[in-house]
C-alpha cells in the first residue's frame, strides 16, 4: 500500500540544515510540534524538523531533514485511489502503523521478544518496505538471543536501504557484541 511517505534521512535537522519545498497542490504543513499551517499550491516554504504534509484525498508525506546539507524539492502528493469496495484512509493507516510500532518497541523494552517478533512479522506482511520494521525485527531477535538471525535480517535490510544509519549502527554493535 502506498502511503507516500518520504524520509530523507534518519537524523533530525542539524543546525542550518533545511529543506525548501514547493507543493503542487494546497497542503497542510505541520512542522515538529508546531500548529499546522496551510500552504497554497506553488508557495515555497522551508522545514528544518520532521514535518507532516497532508491534503484531503491525497496520501500524506513525512519529510525528515538530512543531517548535513540543504535540499530544494518540488513535491506532489499522490491521490488516494478508492472504489466503492475498498476505501482507504491513509491517515488512519499511518496512525495504525505508528501505534503498532510503538507497541513493538514496548514489547522489546519489556524483553518480550517473541511477542514483538510475531507482531513485526504481521506488520511486514502489509508494510514490507518500511525499514524500521526490519530494525524492530532484529531488535526482537536480539532480545530473544537469536543474534545470528538478527545479523542476517540487518544485512538484508541494508541491501534494501543502504543509507539507513540506524540499521548500520545496530549491525555494527551486533558485530562487536556491544548489545
Amino acid at each position: 500500500m502506498n502511503l507516500g511517505i518520504l524520509i530523507s534521512c534518519a537524523h533530525q535537522g542539524a543546525a542550518g540544515n533545511s529543506i525548501s519545498l514547493v507543493a503542487a497542490q494546497d497542503v497542510t504543513v505541520q512542522v515538529g510540534d508546531q500548529e499546522p499551517k496551510q500552504q497554497a499550491a506553488g508557495a515555497s516554504f522551508s522545514v528544518d524538523q520532521p514535518t507532516l504534509i497532508t491534503s484531503p484525498g491525497f496520501y500524506p508525506m513525512t519529510i525528515v531533514p538530512a543531517e548535513t546539507g540543504r535540499a530544494n524539492l518540488k513535491i506532489k502528493l499522490s491521490p488516494v485511489e478508492t472504489n466503492d469496495e475498498t476505501r482507504v484512509n491513509p491517515q488512519l493507516e499511518a496512525n495504525q502503523l505508528l501505534s503498532d510500532t510503538i507497541r513493538v518497541q514496548s514489547l522489546i523494552a519489556k524483553k518480550k521478544g517473541s511477542e514483538a517478533l510475531t507482531l513485526v512479522e504481521e506488520l511486514q506482511k502489509k508494510w514490507d518496505q518500511v525499514a524500521v520494521l526490519d530494525l524492530l525485527k532484529a531488535s526482537a531477535l536480539i532480545v530473544d538471543g537469536n543474534l545470528r538471525r538478527a545479523k542476517t535480517i540487518l544485512e538484508e535490510a541494508l541491501k534494501k536501504d543502504p543509507s539507513n544509519k540506524d540499521l548500520k549502527e545496530l549491525l555494527t554493535r551486533l558485530s562487536q557484541r556491544k548489545i
